[in-house]
């Protein structure tokens, strides 16, 4: 039998169809014993809608930030996308199916809907224009579920009751029942274009043999691919060697920054032994240190300042030969199915350039902007040291990395050609490097080579164009600053600040 309230709401539609009422617009609700009306505002609506998704929404359509909302709904400026708790609890059972697609769909949504509630506003915004799309948990709000005429047990009623109680709201699902529930509340149902919608799934034997296709393709396929590129060249392609040339300092400010540099390296007080028998004792103990061995130390330190007043003296100099040096930055990508077995870097320049192994050759040519270092202290000695005894343990050898790149050929000074590589250059590994080279002549410029080879792998080859230019800069260049050891920028910066 009929409760009383919903033969109200049954008689409410009725006398207002009757009455040549507007159609759902002008319809009232029962809602909690109450009446409401949903006005109908034509201009606003069109600009900002209100969309509760089923679940399918989610599932079966395309990205909500990717969909096209004016083909919905014309002149729309701003869709706000509302979460029913009747979808979670749809999306949470999908999420552990055994259908793929509908399992990682489901759960790409819900890490959506998760950050949608933990924000303050308890939403998150899809995309800015030129629709602003909006996802929002539904509030929670008591539904009249037996007024209404719906059944709390179906999840489609339960997303048509939280519609209802949410003013202005409108649904979209893709499937008839609940927009026909809606349209039976004088809710506005949508249902999606079928452009939409995803692709049909495929069967589960059309993924085997899909699966099965592609396993085959990759065996057949199995070759590495090693991919070479140029890093941090100019919009011509070519590398710019950009030599740095300051002023000299003036020989007030070398002083101070000298001083500045011997400051961060104070001299160590020794203990001296003394004489007579206690200096003896503390001697053996090794408490003390004798007149020469502290004699000696400081003549060290003084020996040391000079060094450091002369490299300080020239520090133009040394900037200009620093950064004369070439670096040519590249990156390996191995791009195809199977490792690159013996993998080969060989590396080529013209007569303009010759090949540097690594930055501490390059300090031994061109010279280091690493202040000379200070003199180590005498260590006093324990009375009883374990390494007297001579003890030896043999040490086993260590296993070879196969994947770490070491030097073939290891360029000597003057140099033009030079390899290294790996063992397994595994398949999507990327590796960065740089080429260092220095000028040989004072040409324009020059060519660096790189070639990439590997077993059952076909050679791979770059030419790079070096462009040699000579800079005149300030010493509060950003560049100079850059080059120079932090404690020597630091106090570089002082002095010009």
């Amino acid at each position: 039998m009929e409760s009383s309230r919903g033969s109200d709401t049954l008689a409410l539609r009725l006398v207002f169809r009757a009455a040549g009422a507007p159609g759902r617009t002008a319809l009232p609700q029962l809602m909690d014993g109450h009446l409401v009306q949903r006005p109908h505002h034509p201009q606003v609506r069109a600009m900002h809608k209100v969309l509760y998704l089923d679940t399918n929404s989610f599932l079966q359509l395309r990205d909500l930030k990717d969909l096209a909302w004016t083909e919905l709904i014309p002149g729309v400026k701003a869709v706000d996308l509302v979460v029913a708790r009747a979808v979670i609890d749809e999306l949470d059972k999908h999420k552990v199916g055994t259908n793929q697609r509908r399992r990682d769909r489901s759960r790409a949504a819900l890490r959506l809907i998760d950050a949608a509630s933990e924000a303050e506003s308890r939403s998150i915004v899809l995309r800015e224009a030129p629709v602003r799309v909006v996802l929002s948990i539904a509030p929670r709000r008591r539904v009249d579920y037996e007024s209404l005429g719906l059944d709390a047990a179906e999840p489609d009623d339960r997303l048509v009751g939280a519609a209802a109680t949410h003013e202005g709201a409108e649904i979209m699902s893709h499937d008839s029942g609940p927009r026909v529930t809606a349209r039976d509340l004088s809710i506005l149902a949508h249902s999606p274009p079928e452009g939409w919608l995803l692709p049909p799934e495929r069967s589960d034997d059309q993924r085997k043999l899909a699966e099965a296709e592609r396993r085959i393709k990759q065996l057949q396929d199995a070759k590495a691919d090693v991919r070479i590129e140029v890093l941090g060249a100019e919009d011509d392609g070519k590398v710019v060697a950009r030599r740095l040339i300051p002023p000299p300092l003036p020989p007030a400010v070398a002083n101070r920054l000298t001083a500045r540099l011997i400051r961060l390296h104070p001299p160590v007080d020794l203990p001296s032994a003394g004489t007579g028998l206690n200096a003896q004792l503390r001697l053996a103990g090794g408490q003390a240190f004798g007149e020469p061995t502290i004699r000696r130390y400081y003549e060290d330190r003084n020996q040391w300042e000079l060094e450091v007043q002369r490299w300080t003296s020239i520090l133009d100099r040394h900037v200009a030969r620093r950064t004369s040096e070439v670096k040519v930055r590249f990156g390996l990508d191995n791009v195809g199915a199977s490792s690159a077995e013996n993998l080969i870097v060989e590396l080529e320049t013209d007569e303009e350039l010759s090949l540097l192994a690594d930055d501490e050759d390059a300090d031994g040519l061109l010279g280091s902007l690493t202040p000379p270092s200070p003199p180590e202290p005498p260590k006093v000695r324990p009375s009883f040291d374990i390494t007297d005894v001579g003890l030896s343990l043999a040490q086993p050898v260590p296993r070879r990395d196969p994947t770490a790149m070491s030097w073939i050929d290891r360029p000597r000074f003057g140099a033009s050609r030079a390899s290294y590589g790996c063992e397994d250059f595994r398949p999507g590994r990327k590796y960065e490097d740089v080429a260092l080279a220095f000028r040989s002549t004072e040409a324009g410029g020059g060519l660096v080579r790189i070639e990439a080879s590997a077993n059952h792998m076909p050679a791979r080859a770059v030419e790079v164009q070096i462009r040699f230019e000579d800079a005149s800069v300030e010493w509060t260049d950003e560049r100079v600053l850059a080059a120079l050891p932090p404690d020597v920028a630091e106090a570089v910066r002082a002095e010009f600040s």
